[in-house]
């Protein structure tokens, strides 16, 4: 069958598509460019259709490659061109992976990112590799290019559902973020592994070499990136003209230079290529003028690239013939088996270090998240395939249990995000309840915190909280410039301390300067109502951050009928961070923005 395939892709490759056998090569062309853009329009249709089902747009444009592909219909001209311009694609994916790294975020989740990508990559490489080697008895090369493919995350599916959800910016939003870029990370070097295994005889040292290489390049591009880049940015010369057109289209084409140069040194190296490229992207991941020209100039490009990769350099070569036979159809079945290692990552929920499992909707949303496997589970498989380790049966098993994972996830996030959302719902009723009736006010308390950004802050707030007799019912958070900015519900205890109590605790943990002994109006009136809650008063000069915090009574509402308050005023905030994140990438420049202002006016009234 993979003959077959790879006859139709290098006939159709190398001559137009005949149409009627006169060699008439306008009435050829037209046909193949008529055909290129049915295959381009369903491959967008069917995409959309998909998203409209909730589910994953990837899954439609691989059915069209699938059915119209060399291995069907066989009515796609130029696949192996397609096919050409469907790897650009995934190069750009992974250039802007490592381009949207939030260092900062990493840095306020902690070592807990890094203990969930690496079980939520181990366990299921290690299930995926004995299922295939024990129970459907392929040999142990093979199967451990199945595992490997087993073992990524689809960080785009999680985004989309966390988003969607008002999610994104919670703990367990944010860590399943960072785990899921660590976890790219530990897919390229699975995929420099693989690449290993076409060695033969195999030898100790093809397996050494690719990690090795990909920990040197990993630690020094990667310390390049967190420690050199942003001292580089702040050289005078070079802080000087940041802001400038000239100097972000000269940094935007050394982006491309550098993934060009990376992407040749991996290689060479024995490692992954498309490594180079997300290292590539992370030395730039702190210039947030290149993100804002690569949203702009770059980022439809890469979408319908994408498009093509899924449709084409994938659909392509599945034995689409073969695919519902009953032993690609089963063993895909039982390579679902190693979703449970991505599942049981969620007990390294936020939760306090005495608590030894967390809520179960927090275990959920992280588990369910973490178990969508996606781009990088194709680019395994892809590779595997070509270098001739992976059978093509064994590829179709794979591509259906991807596939199905790709559905099965986001339906299972949605469904716990809906439970969670629900659970809100509730507290928001025992908060008007209890204001109702009893006048309670320091059950329920709102809190607000701004304090310099630093490795486990998210689970250290938790934890501390926790030993104040605090039940934290929500939590939000976000960085800006160097801060780590958070808004938090809690419930205390009957014998919980009082605020003026909580204040101190949580200014000295938090290394803010705390001369108040009221209870409340802890939070001065500026920066953080200025530069954050208060949108409409935000102004560039006077976004400057500092150490503050405020504990309030949270009073909700004193209505029934107003669901989910503490949710949306949690998206509110989360909107206006954003908002005043986006302004302070100007803050830096906003003197001379000025004095560039004045002298405009000053020119126009000569």
């Amino acid at each position: 069958m993979m003959e077959n395939a790879t006859t139709a892709l290098h006939g159709m490759g190398e001559c137009d598509h005949v149409v009627d056998g006169s060699g008439d090569h306008m009435e050829d062309e037209f046909y193949n460019l008529t055909m290129l853009l049915v295959f381009l329009l369903a491959t967008w249709v069917v995409g959309k259709l998909a998203v409209k089902a909730k589910i994953p747009s990837l899954v439609g444009e691989m059915v069209v490659g699938m059915v119209l592909g060399p291995e069907l219909l066989n009515v796609v001209p130029f696949p192996l061109a397609l096919t050409l311009v469907g790897e650009v694609g995934l190069l750009l994916l992974v250039l802007e992976a490592g381009l949207e790294v939030d260092l900062a975020m990493l840095k306020q989740i902690g070592g807990k990112g890094l203990v969930v990508a690496a079980v939520g990559s181990a366990l299921p490489l290690g299930i995926g590799t004995a299922l295939a080697f024990w129970v459907a008895r392929i040999d142990i090369i093979e199967a451990f290019a199945v595992g490997a493919s087993l073992a990524p995350t689809s960080m785009a599916i999680a985004l989309n559902i966390l988003k969607v959800g008002k999610q994104l910016h919670t703990p367990c939003g944010q860590l399943i973020i960072a785990a899921a870029v660590i976890d790219d990370v530990v897919a390229l070097i699975l995929l420099s592994m693989v690449k290993a295994l076409q060695n033969d005889p195999l030898s100790p040292t093809d397996f050494v070499i690719p990690i090795a290489s990909s920990a040197a390049f990993t630690l020094a591009i990667g310390g390049f990136a967190v420690v050199g880049m942003p001292r580089l940015m702040k050289i005078p010369v070079i802080k000087k003209h940041s802001e400038s057109e000239t100097f972000v289209n000269i940094a935007f084409f050394t982006l491309f230079l550098l993934a060009i140069g990376l992407m040749n040194a991996t290689f060479y190296g024995k490692s992954s290529f498309l490594l180079g490229a997300f290292l590539a992207g992370l030395c730039f991941c702190t210039v947030g003028k290149i993100q804002a020209l690569w949203h702009s100039q770059v980022k439809r490009i890469e979408t319908w690239m994408l498009r093509i990769f899924f449709s084409c350099s994938v659909a392509f070569k599945v034995p689409v013939k073969d695919l519902w036979t009953l032993e690609v159809v089963g063993f895909a079945a039982l390579l679902l088996v190693a979703l449970l290692g991505k599942v049981v990552t969620g007990v390294f929920g936020p939760s306090p270090p005495q608590v030894l499992f967390p809520k179960p909707t927090v275990f959920f949303t992280i588990g369910c998240a973490m178990s969508a496997w996606g781009e990088f589970a194709f680019v395994v498989a892809n590779t595997s395939l070509d270098l001739g380790i992976m059978k093509p049966d064994t590829f179709a098993s794979v591509v259906l249990a991807v596939v199905a994972s790709a559905v099965i996830s986001p339906w299972a996030l949605s469904l716990t995000l809906l439970i969670a959302q629900k659970e809100r719902d509730r507290i928001h009723h025992e908060v008007n309840m209890s204001v109702r009736r009893t006048g309670t006010e320091h059950k329920y308390l709102e809190v607000d915190i701004c304090c310099v950004n630093r490795w486990g802050l998210v689970d250290g707030l938790i934890d501390k909280f926790h030993k104040l007799d605090l039940s934290v019912l929500d939590f939000t958070c976000t960085t800006l410039d160097k801060y780590s900015i958070s808004r938090l519900y809690l419930l205390a205890s009957s014998r919980g301390r009082g605020t003026a109590d909580i204040t101190s605790a949580i200014s000295e943990f938090c290394g803010i300067p705390h001369e108040s002994d009221d209870d409340f109006g802890v939070l001065p009136e500026s920066p953080i109502p200025s530069a954050v809650f208060k949108q409409e008063d935000l102004q560039l000069q006077d976004l400057e951050l500092y150490p503050c915090m405020s504990i309030r009574p949270w009073m909700g509402k004193n209505s029934e009928g107003e669901p989910a308050e503490m949710q949306e005023s949690l998206h509110k905030f989360t909107k206006r961070v954003n908002s005043a994140r986006k302004l302070s990438q100007r803050s830096a420049r906003s003197e001379s923005f000025v004095e560039m202002q004045n002298s405009i006016i000053r020119s126009a009234q000569q």
